[in-house]
């Protein structure tokens, strides 16, 4: 192939590319032609035998094929192709069509008269105008952000060491100092913050003890309705929020002072005053002298401060008032006062004693018996003795006449049915003993006592009302008299060991 055969097929292949033209589909007219020469049948040649020298043998006509036509074709189109190819990657980049490239746009045509698909008729290529290249400015691509690398997770290093960058250990840096070379100290223990501590549940008050039971296993006491029921033995102490359970009675010494016997169900709880709710049965109260108390039940409710029975119903509550007094909102009941009240207010009242109330309710059939004071001289203050001392539990007196007094933890004001009990034994035969209290403004009051036998223990229970005036025999001590002090008085010639136990006062319901 010569120069000009080249740039002619050179112009040809950038028409092709640039122009959008094609070459000439010639793939029917070699068909066309292979089937003439095919129908001519094969050329006959005469063959002249020269006998002078060896004539050159005459070349083999070939037989072509239709098959081998289309096959030539291809491989036409194909080494085409290939040439374009090379071509088009070693060309020049072109602006326009690197712009619509990078918009996605078809590239313009060099000819917009003629159409693409059309062949050209005249053999001399078309002349190409490449316009003056200007400066595109390619769409700013933002730069792929690296994706955070998974660091392992750390391992523990031994104490004392730090971890360098590179893996190695290395020792704790220095305490950094400020820019005048002064070491900063750290601060010393117990003057940084300190933890605040945890705070904790509040305690929940406690309401009573369990004083006695009528039989055993008789009481039973939970504090939530998802607590299963348990048993309570004597001597246990309840707090707030308490349901007990009563099979028979159950009696109880509120830790503000008082007593309550109940059969049946009851709970006790702290609303400023303490609160009673009776869900069945009876309930009896006796807090004279005491802080008052509410009893609910029935859909009514009545404060009480005094001895007094209660039994409730569905819509009703049952009131006997023994001592003292208890107040409703629909009226009043003093002492041998009974009714009944409810939300209509408060009915049937008429007179009861405490012989009536024994017939009408089992539980009082023994009189509960409310425990004032008791002393059994194993923890008693110095400054709570009077006369005499206390050796191993016990009050002692070697004296003549020997005595064993002593202050009360509070005074108490004199009720009926109060009585004084006490435990003693005397070492000779007494002249005169006796049991004395000592009041704040009225003297004593005192009750002489049958001398015991020598050298036994004997329990000995006066009734307090039976005291006289120390100085007036004539003068008997009233109810509501306060005193203060316990003396129990041994005389006789000789100096006698007097010893007491224990001492306790007691108070017993009574009319009145």
């Amino acid at each position: 192939m010569n120069e000009d055969a080249d740039m002619r097929y050179l112009d040809s292949a950038l028409r092709q590319e640039v122009g959008g033209e094609h070459a000439p589909d010639l793939s029917a007219r070699i068909a066309a032609a292979s089937a003439r020469s095919i129908s001519a049948g094969p050329v006959r040649r005469r063959i002249t035998v020269n006998f002078g020298r060896r004539a050159p043998l005459g070349a083999p006509s070939k037989r072509r094929s239709p098959l081998a036509a289309v096959i030539a074709a291809l491989l036409l189109l194909v080494a085409v192709g290939f040439v374009g190819f090379a071509i088009n990657t070693n060309r020049e980049p072109h602006p326009f069509r690197d712009l619509n490239e990078a918009k996605g746009q078809p590239q313009p045509a060099a000819n917009a008269t003629s159409p693409s698909n059309e062949t050209p008729r005249s053999p001399q290529p078309a002349p190409v105008v490449v316009p003056h290249p200007t400066k595109v400015v390619p769409p700013a691509i933002e730069p792929e952000q690296p994706r955070p690398e998974q660091t392992p997770k750390p391992q523990p290093l031994p104490e004392g060491e730090v971890k360098k960058p590179d893996g190695k250990p290395a020792p704790i840096p220095e305490a950094p100092r400020n820019p005048e070379g002064i070491e900063v100290r750290k601060p010393e223990a117990g003057t940084g913050p300190t933890k605040k501590p945890e705070v904790e549940a509040p305690a929940l008050a406690e309401v009573a003890v369990v004083k006695e039971l009528s039989r055993k296993n008789a009481l039973k006491a939970r504090y939530a309705e998802s607590e299963s029921w348990r048993n309570v033995e004597a001597g246990e102490v309840l707090n707030q929020g308490v349901k007990l359970s009563a099979s028979g009675h159950a009696d109880l010494s509120l830790s503000r002072g008082g007593l309550l016997r109940f059969s049946g169900i009851l709970s006790l709880s702290l609303d400023g005053a303490l609160v009673a709710d009776l869900g069945s049965e009876d309930l009896y109260v006796d807090n004279l002298d005491a802080p008052a108390m509410t009893v609910r039940g029935g859909g009514v409710s009545a404060s009480v401060q005094g001895v007094a029975m209660f039994n409730v119903t569905r819509t009703s509550l049952g009131i006997a008032c023994i001592q003292g007094e208890v107040v409703t909102a629909q009226g009043n009941l003093v002492a041998g006062k009974s009714g009944t009240l409810s939300l209509k207010g408060l009915s049937k009242v008429q007179a009861v004693n405490i012989e009536t109330l024994v017939r009408k309710h089992a539980s009082l059939r023994s009189l509960p018996q409310r425990v004032l004071m008791r002393e059994d001289f194993d923890a008693i203050p110095d400054e709570r003795i009077d006369e005499g001392s206390v050796s191993k539990g016990v009050g002692v007196s070697s004296e003549n006449p020997a005595g064993v007094a002593f202050y009360l933890p509070k005074p108490i004001s004199l009720r009926a049915g109060d009585v004084i009990r006490f435990r003693y034994r005397v070492s000779r035969a007494l002249e005169e003993f006796l049991v004395q209290l000592g009041t704040a403004d009225r003297g004593n009051f005192r009750k002489l006592l049958t001398p015991a036998r020598i050298g036994e223990w004997v329990e000995v229970e006066v009734a307090l009302c039976d005291l006289v005036r120390t100085l007036d025999r004539t003068e008997k001590i009233a109810p509501g008299t306060v005193f203060k002090t316990v003396q129990v008085w041994a005389h006789c010639p000789q100096a006698c060991k007097l010893e007491v136990d224990w001492v306790e006062i007691v108070r017993r319901p009574v009319d009145g």
